[in-house]
């Protein structure tokens, strides 16, 4: 069994959105999916893509000051 991630519509009681997933593979076909997106709802597929590559963007950028991760600063 393989997995990548993928894109998904989601449709409900609040309108359309869409997430990224882990999807399951069996003999190339989708087989299963996590639950939940794993970065979140967004409006527009180009709004998933943006938030990836700023997601990206930022991981490169503060690759080497990592920060230890505390109960500290709330949002």
């Amino acid at each position: 069994m393989g997995w990548n991630y993928r894109i998904m519509r989601h449709a409900d009681q609040n309108g359309v959105w869409y997430g990224l997933h882990e999807a399951f593979y069996t003999d190339c076909q989708p087989e299963g999916w996590t639950k939940d997106s794993v970065i979140g709802e967004f409006e527009s597929v180009e709004d998933l893509v943006t938030s990836l590559e700023k997601m990206l963007n930022d991981a490169r950028r503060f690759r080497g000051d990592v920060l230890e991760y505390t109960e500290g600063p709330s949002e």
